[in-house]
């Protein structure tokens, strides 16, 4: 399993899509956030590696600006009360071949645990300056009453149906600079 280089790596924002996927109805909606910072530190031994990100809740974008507003509204992600989300690593392992990184993500003043199933693509020197680039791709999920969120949205005459899902996925697309 390739893993990058050790060292300080910032997440790059113009190059990196943080998303999420929620069941609206009878499908799914996709959404992204557009604000956000970070940091990876990679140690010599892969595993004692860290991240920490924070993200700014109200950057939600849906494509749908009715929906957007609905969760940044106090019934779903309160941007108003808790204008960003904050999710930092506790552990990072190898299961079936996959580095996972463990870490609390912190939504609503609630701690909601969150395994990242990650995918490293290399790293490269960066032609256009810095010391070198790389890129992966995670995925995870929660259930966003851990965070909460625990407003039922159910829809009358159809059991079992509800406008916002419990379960999120999460969606991460990362590129990172090499710091030092």
């Amino acid at each position: 399993m390739a893993v990058p280089v050790a060292g300080r790596w910032r997440v790059n924002p113009q190059h990196t899509y943080v998303g999420f996927t929620v069941h609206h109805l009878l499908t799914v909606v996709r959404g992204r956030f557009r604000a956000f910072g970070g940091t990876i530190v990679i140690a010599d031994d892969p595993l004692r590696s860290s991240v920490e990100v924070t993200i700014e809740v109200a950057s939600v974008d849906t494509g749908d600006v009715k929906v957007d507003e609905a969760a940044r509204s106090p019934l779903l992600l309160d941007a108003e009360q808790f204008p960003s989300m904050q999710f930092t690593s506790t552990a990072v392992g190898v299961q079936g071949g996959t580095l996972s990184v463990d870490g609390d993500l912190t939504v609503r003043g609630a701690v909601v645990p969150l395994r990242l199933s990650t995918t490293f693509h290399g790293a490269v020197r960066n032609p256009y300056g810095g010391l070198a680039t790389m890129g992966l791709s995670a995925t995870g999920a929660l259930d966003r009453r851990h965070a909460g969120i625990t407003t039922e949205f159910p829809v009358p005459d159809a059991p079992g149906v509800q406008v916002v899902g419990t379960h999120i996925g999460v969606v991460l697309e990362v590129e990172a600079g090499l710091l030092e």
